[in-house]
């Protein structure tokens, strides 16, 4: 099944892996599938987060990545089952947000943002006070000025739009979310919106012969706060030589 019928029908594909290779720091987790690995494991392949290898008491607890699967499948459904209003995307922020790595950051070689906590994950309540986060966001390449993108929206309940903004140098990582004002200040430029609800969809950036950008995409809520800044939100440095 594609992103957008996944993200249309309301339902999150769960698998786990343990990569044989690391990716780039930029490497998103992914937005619509839930990726986990298991602590201890190796991690650096895009993973969203780690199942602690005690967890439940280890019940269901096997050496397999299949059974993490069946694990987080289960603390999922019980998270969407205790909190029928939130969608996948909310079910995924909350246990995003109270993930052991989540006070210093996404960090692609410490299990992406950590080990989950069910029961802090489950004490949140309102889906409008969910921590927001950013889409993720596949580069498709270059063809003469212009660079081409992606947009997979974390469609938590609490997104309006996704937003790029464009700075001229990399920015840092932020521990929290932004106004735009504070994303001003620290250089960044307005390029566009895609207002976009459900669906996936393909952008193109046409860059200045001799520019050098850094690219950084943020989901924007009603009021208009900002998702914070992770090191997969930030795409450059790109440039385009003369002709």
């Amino acid at each position: 099944m594609g992103y957008q019928q996944l993200a249309t029908n309301g339902m999150a594909h769960v698998y786990a892996y343990e990569p044989r290779k690391s990716q780039l720091p930029s490497a998103p987790p992914p937005a619509a599938f839930v990726t986990v690995n298991r602590i201890g494991g190796t991690t650096g392949g895009g993973i969203e987060f780690g199942v602690p290898t005690d967890y439940m008491h280890g019940k269901g607890q096997g050496t397999t990545p299949s059974a993490v699967t069946a694990q987080l499948a289960g603390l999922m459904a019980c998270l969407k089952f205790r909190h029928p209003s939130w969608n996948w995307f909310d079910v995924k922020a909350a246990l995003r947000s109270t993930a052991a790595n989540y006070p210093t950051g996404y960090d692609p070689y410490k299990s992406g943002y950590g080990a989950i906590d069910f029961q802090k994950a489950n004490s949140l309540d309102n889906a409008s006070h969910l921590a927001l986060f950013a889409p993720a966001t596949v580069i498709l390449g270059k063809k003469g000025d212009q660079l081409f993108f992606r947009i997979n929206p974390f469609s938590q309940t609490r997104r309006f739009t996704d937003v790029v903004f464009k700075f001229a140098t990399k920015p840092a990582p932020t521990l929290k979310e932004l106004t735009l004002a504070e994303i001003t200040a620290m250089g960044g430029e307005y390029l566009f919106s895609s207002y976009l609800h459900k669906d996936a969809n393909n952008y193109a950036y046409r860059m200045g012969w001799g520019e050098i950008a850094y690219l950084v995409w943020f989901t924007q809520d009603a009021a208009l706060k900002f998702s914070r800044i992770e090191s997969y939100s930030i795409f450059g440095p790109i440039s385009i030589s003369n002709p």
